[in-house]
């Protein structure tokens, strides 16, 4: 199976007769399904692998689409929180929708949900997130839809938003 969001990793499939399958539209980001064979050649083709290199340069673009403000956080007791992500470690969740970390994170047992803020300015974002890679983080959980989530290597976040800054 691959995944993407470029349009012309879509089109390379397309055109040999593979049909995506849209996963979901948010933050003018399209992500696509398409269940290509693990053994299939044109994975190999040097087109393909064009592309593949494209996508890659251009992720950090789609990583600020992800973090661009206003984009929320959890704080817990005064400091902003991590949750275990299975394959990442410790991540900071955030997404740009306030209803969806309440969704994701309101514990279903006691209906409490944690303390929700807004980052209303890049600087703090990445501020955040620089804090929180000292204190173990491994990744940045981005609540997409609700049912949902990416994960985003803290080092790539950092990275992506420091050539926003610049």
């Amino acid at each position: 199976m691959i995944t993407t969001t470029e349009d012309t990793i879509v089109g390379f499939w397309r055109e040999r007769g593979f049909v995506p399958l849209l996963k979901y539209k948010t933050d003018g980001i399209h992500c696509w399904d398409i269940d290509v064979p693990e053994d299939h050649p044109d994975l190999k083709h040097p087109d393909y692998v064009s592309l593949l290199v494209q996508e890659k340069m251009s992720f950090p673009s789609i990583v600020r689409r992800r973090l661009q403000v206003p984009v929320y956080a959890v704080k817990s007791g005064g400091h902003y929180a991590m949750i275990d992500q299975p394959d990442v470690g410790r991540a900071v969740p955030m997404s740009r929708s306030k209803h969806l970390l309440q969704f994701a994170l309101t514990n279903p047992g006691t209906g409490v949900c944690p303390n929700i803020v807004p980052l209303k300015d890049a600087k703090d974002v990445q501020s955040v997130l620089q804090r929180m890679q000292q204190s173990g983080a491994q990744g940045v959980v981005c609540f997409v839809t609700s049912d949902i989530a990416e994960t985003i290597e803290i080092d790539e976040a950092i990275r992506s938003l420091g050539e926003l800054l610049h």
